[in-house]
């Protein structure tokens, strides 16, 4: 039943986050930079009115801005809740869709700063905005780093190959060797100076960051 909810093109968003997993699972669908996120609401996510429970729609839209900022920033590793408000503006009928789509209204090198709407039946039925933490990749096991950081269910091949040349242990530039640890380093301490002086949020495009010459980067 609740299978024939789910629209097209949506496909099953796996976390490990257990809480997540008893309301879930998630469904996302990715359109260029918009990840939309949502799942069929079902009786067991009712309150007793009949309604989906607030707590439902509270932890859906931190969901949708969480992996939303992981979607705008490259990387599939948790991006911590720094703070969350939301405002319910109607209930959400159970046996509908419920889903939202995160909107990054600022990129920095530690946060995204996010707003959404959940939409369910056609109307907003909660709007929620928060700012959630950029990870740290050095703090990423290191067997990971290249999992999380390049090709996945929402990246393409393109991007892949961009991080790649980030994530490589060792990485050669104007022909010297540069080591992963020392490099994260000092682009922290380089972002940190340009960022302070200019009071801009990063860039993420190849053209801007590269491994010779970069002000910025995205850590």
């Amino acid at each position: 039943m609740t299978d024939k909810l789910i629209p097209d093109g949506f496909r099953r968003l796996d976390v490990t986050d257990e809480f997540v997993n008893l309301i879930g699972p998630l469904w996302y669908k990715a359109e260029g930079e918009r990840l939309r996120v949502g799942l069929p609401l079902e009786p067991r996510h009712g309150n007793p009115m009949g309604w989906a429970h607030g707590g439902l729609l509270v932890t859906v839209a931190d969901m949708v801005m969480g992996v939303g900022s992981g979607h705008a920033t490259g990387i599939r590793w948790p991006h911590p809740t720094v703070s969350l408000s939301t405002e319910f503006v109607r209930g959400a009928r159970l046996g509908q869709w419920l889903e939202g789509t995160a909107r990054i209204a600022r990129r920095t090198i530690n946060f995204c700063f996010c707003s959404c709407d959940l939409i369910c039946g056609g109307e907003i039925v909660l709007v929620a905005s928060g700012v959630f933490k950029v990870p740290d990749i050095e703090k990423i096991p290191e067997a990971m780093r290249a999992k999380v950081c390049t090709v996945g269910p929402w990246r393409d091949s393109a991007t892949a190959s961009y991080w790649s040349k980030w994530l490589n242990p060792t990485r050669q530039s104007s022909g010297s060797t540069i080591r992963s640890s020392g490099y994260w380093s000092a682009m922290r301490s380089r972002n940190a100076t340009a960022s302070a002086a200019s009071n801009a949020t990063c860039s993420f495009s190849t053209s801007t960051v590269s491994c010779a010459d970069s002000d910025r980067a995205w850590m």
